[in-house]
């Protein structure tokens, strides 16, 4: 079960892994907790050997706490960006904690509710899933400690949040210190059963075997593979120059060595493994020796692991390095039972699997086709990452990784038929894909497939007579409603269907799509009834039946919209560069016209343009109208077969003054605190504060790596700021945690942002000047904002930024600020976070006591500011929203 599984109030312990993906709040936000699913065949693979590592100093039975009080379920966790949460409340305030037996407090709902004693199996009871526990135990000495969380959505450590095992995976124990005498934990619980203990650590960095991700080997090929394992570094202090070394056993090969950038502490890192696969190898199991070493090449950690090299033409499990957090990923590929997999006539089917399975698992579900290839990706666990956000990078870089297998030539999307399929969670994430991506995709087959958070009750509903601010904070999950986008398929085949004994709740979700494809769609097909076992085989044979005629020719007629400012704005050859108002819907209906060399349609909520017309270069002068603005002439040559356009401030379009990715926001470089977690991004925390300051910030950046790790199977590295170069990676995103007083990095960088967070102090500049901010203090405002990561490295002889490269800050103006964003939810599906946002995580007089469905969005008395900057990432031209009375 999800950590929001736990917190929902669509919570339903008793229900089957498929049916959660229908009212389960995020059934597609699994963690692939100790690495990707799909890796070596966990079937036929023997048990890795033990890894290398020193023993306990002092053996130790594992600590358990006995004695606990609980309270049940008090908050109120619909996907928004800003949640409720007494107990949360009551640790940021310090009133009223730790908390005692008889403690009162106000639920979300406006019930009183009250803490009580409990004894370790009382935890379990079901009305205390998405409760709390809560209790003091005593530790004979210090040291560091392996934390056992199974069933746990979050565990408060001595004031450290650290992430727990809510899907007892029993595979991610993260290393935790303890003191000597009292401790103080509190668990948020995700469901029964759930409890906590302690087992003393190895003294000493060691590989965790079971969590290994190895790509398969094939007979009589020689191809560089890449896999990860996860390495656990249970010392209070920071590896570096390391090194690892992976080696085929038996093999007259070198060893591929790599060197490690450097492990932090208390670190669970997914490292990434680099090796041949030779031709000679016959099929059968073999042995990776990998083997960690120091700068003076002493073993530090050394594992064994089985690995498979298949047959040709066997179900294969592939891996490609992603660009997301350039860690390998995995995906399973199955040939067609009748022909090769490089045969030109062969199309594939992106197969996205269901919550709770592996693509390995989906595939052999849906069996071997005839005439079509099925590439199955992992979606960055077994239930997904979102699939408008990571989940759906992740497919598309396996299908394109694939392609590129089959014909390294070939530009990825040229020459195939691709049709997206898939059942549950896996139809929710085949319908995403195709409303986002509908260049990419013949047909879309969604079966028992869950449409929108708004459609199962997961986000507030926001009426017509809800605030601007309310409006503008549910703005973005609105636009990516994939029931707002469907005209976007309009050119594809769709098949619709639900199973025979599906829930009512599934059946209705399935009859509220063919209601919305029915009054314009030509292609679509739609069945009840379809068998348990085979449903999907059955949705997708009749839809492969109905494809449209394949061309290779791009539609002259383009119907197509996208949130506003986001990444995926391309299809065909039109690109939305940048939109008037961001997070809104942005659609463009343009059609053009070879015979004449006119382009003309109408565009809605579109400032910026981009036309690319390679057909017409050499030819005649293009006419193009848009809105019914003036003509607009233009000669397209081969080397400059682009055409920018723009709005000016009288809503005339006209010929773009510099190119989009020169300057601004832009669809490699979207805004939104999510896109700044989207490009490699390294965690600087701050060192100057206070003692609890620099030990927030620490915990901070490490509980948001060991989120990504656990839910999608991802890399986030972190690094102190005193340890942070200017000069190293400049294409990376850099994150701050902390403020401009206590982190001296984000002082250096931040300098240029149009909003600047100090201890006790927040300033929105309106100008480059630095004139007539707007300031506010205190020291329990949390503070998040985005900006453009400058090319200041220059100055130090570095290479400049790339310019999709962005910085963000995660932090606040003093304590309680910090630790409001402590559990922030930027990691979970439909939660969007704007480009600035100023909010006291405190309890503000008037604020409601429960929230009014007819309203939703909670909490939003405590916004100072919230919006988006403008295109040049400044607050003139932008939309930022100001608590009343006006700063």
């Amino acid at each position: 079960m999800t950590e929001e599984a736990a917190q929902s109030e669509q919570t339903q312990p008793e229900q089957t892994q498929s049916e959660q993906t229908q009212p389960g709040p995020a059934a597609e936000e699994a963690p692939v907790a100790a690495g990707p699913t799909g890796g070596v065949n966990e079937e036929s693979t023997p048990t890795a050997e033990p890894e290398k590592a020193l023993p306990p100093a002092v053996p130790a039975t594992p600590l358990e706490p006995s004695e606990w009080l609980v309270l049940p379920r008090v908050g109120d966790y619909r996907r928004q960006p800003l949640h409720a949460d007494p107990v949360e409340s009551a640790w940021i305030k310090g009133e009223d904690w730790p908390p005692h037996a008889g403690t009162t407090l106000p639920s979300a709902d406006g019930r009183a509710v009250k803490w009580r004693a409990a004894t370790a199996d009382d935890t379990g009871a079901t009305e205390l899933i998405g409760g709390y526990a809560y209790a003091e135990f005593e530790c004979a000495a210090p040291g560091i400690y392996l934390l056992d969380a199974r069933g746990v959505a979050a565990v408060l450590l001595n004031d450290q949040w650290v992430v727990g095992d809510p899907y007892r995976t029993d595979r991610f124990r993260p290393p935790v210190p303890l003191l000597a005498g009292k401790n103080r934990v509190l668990l948020h619980l995700a469901e029964g059963g759930a409890r906590v203990r302690f087992e003393l650590a190895p003294t000493s960095v060691f590989w965790r075997a079971s969590s290994a991700m190895l790509p398969d080997g094939v007979a009589g090929e020689e191809r560089s593979l890449v896999g990860s394992l996860l390495l656990v570094n249970p010392l209070a202090k920071p590896l570096d120059s390391l090194s690892i070394a992976v080696a085929i056993e038996g093999s007259a090969s070198a060893p591929q060595v790599e060197a490690l950038p450097s492990i932090g502490p208390l670190a669970v890192y997914p490292v990434g493994l680099a090796w041949k696969s030779l031709g000679e190898l016959a099929p059968g199991e073999h042995r990776l020796r990998v083997t960690l070493s120091d700068g003076e090449g002493e073993s530090l950690a050394e594992t064994t692991l089985p690995w498979r090299v298949i047959e040709q033409g066997a179900v294969q499990t592939a891996s490609f390095v992603s660009r997301q957090d350039a860690t390998p990923q995995p995906y399973v590929i199955a040939p067609p039972r009748d022909k090769p997999l490089a045969d030109p006539t062969t199309g594939i089917v992106l197969l996205l699997h269901d919550a709770g399975q592996s693509p390995a698992e989906a595939v052999a579900e849906l069996g071997a086709l005839a005439g079509w290839a099925i590439v199955a990706p992992s979606g960055r666990g077994p239930y997904g990452f979102d699939w408008q956000a990571w989940s759906e990078a992740d497919a598309l870089e396996a299908l394109d990784d694939c392609l590129l297998r089959i014909n390294p030539r070939r530009k990825p999307s040229a020459d195939r038929t691709v049709v997206v399929a898939g059942r549950g969670m896996g139809g929710h994430g085949a319908l995403s894909l195709a409303v986002a991506h509908p260049d990419r995709f013949a047909a879309a087959v969604i079966d028992e497939g869950w449409l929108s958070h708004a459609s199962v009750g997961r986000t507030p509903v926001v009426r017509n007579k809800a605030s601007a601010l309310e409006q503008l904070l549910a703005r973005p999950t609105e636009a990516r409603n994939p029931l707002n986008r469907l005209s976007n398929t309009r050119a594809m085949a769709l098949g619709v269907g639900v199973s025979q004994t599906a829930r009512s709740a599934t059946i209705e979700q399935a009859r509220q799509l063919r209601g919305a494809l029915g009054t314009f769609h030509p292609l679509f097909s739609y069945r009840e009834g379809l068998a348990d076992e085979g449903g999907l085989n059955q949705l997708l044979t009749q839809t492969l039946a109905s494809l449209p005629p394949a061309t290779a020719d791009e539609p002259d007629e383009i119907d197509f919209s996208v949130p506003g400012g986001d990444a995926s704005s391309s299809v065909a050859w039109v690109t939305l560069v940048a939109p008037q108002q961001e997070a809104q819907l942005s659609q463009v209906k343009l059609r053009r016209d070879p015979a004449t060399h006119r382009v003309s349609g109408t565009t809605d909520n579109v400032r910026e343009i981009e036309l690319r017309l390679a057909e017409f270069a050499g030819e005649s002068t293009v006419v193009v109208t848009l809105d019914q603005s003036a003509e607009i002439q233009w000669k397209p040559t081969p080397r400059s077969p682009t055409l920018r356009l723009e709005r000016d401030k009288q809503d005339r379009w006209g010929r773009a003054r510099t190119r989009w990715d020169n300057v601004g926001k832009n669809p490699q470089r979207p805004g939104g605190l999510r896109s700044a977690f989207m490009n490699r991004p390294l965690l600087v925390y701050g060192t100057r504060g206070t003692e609890e300051e620099n030990a927030w910030c620490e915990a901070k950046a490490r509980y948001d790596a060991q989120t990504f790790l656990y839910r999608g199977a991802g890399r986030l590295d972190v690094i102190a700021d005193r340890d942070f170069s200017f000069t190293a990676d400049p294409g990376r995103n850099l994150v701050f945690y902390g403020n401009e007083s206590i982190n001296s990095a984000s002082r250096f960088w931040m300098q240029l942002a149009p909003t600047r967070v100090q201890s006790g102090l927040v300033e929105v500049w309106p100008t480059r000047e630095k004139r007539d901010a707007r300031p506010e203090s205190g020291d329990d405002l949390t503070v998040l904002h985005i900006t453009p990561r400058p090319d200041l490295g220059q100055r130090f002889g570095g290479a400049p930024a790339q310019r999709q490269a962005l910085l963000a800050m995660v932090g606040g103006t003093g304590l309680k600020g910090l630790r409001g964003a402590s559990r922030l939810r930027y990691f979970w599906s439909g939660v969007e976070y704007p480009d600035l946002l100023v909010f006291s995580p405190l309890r503000v007089p008037g604020e409601s006591e429960k929230p009014s469905p007819a309203e939703g969005a909670w909490g939003v008395e405590r916004v100072h500011a919230a919006g988006y900057y403008s295109q040049q990432w400044r607050i003139p031209g932008g939309e930022i929203l100001w608590r009343e009375p006006a700063l």
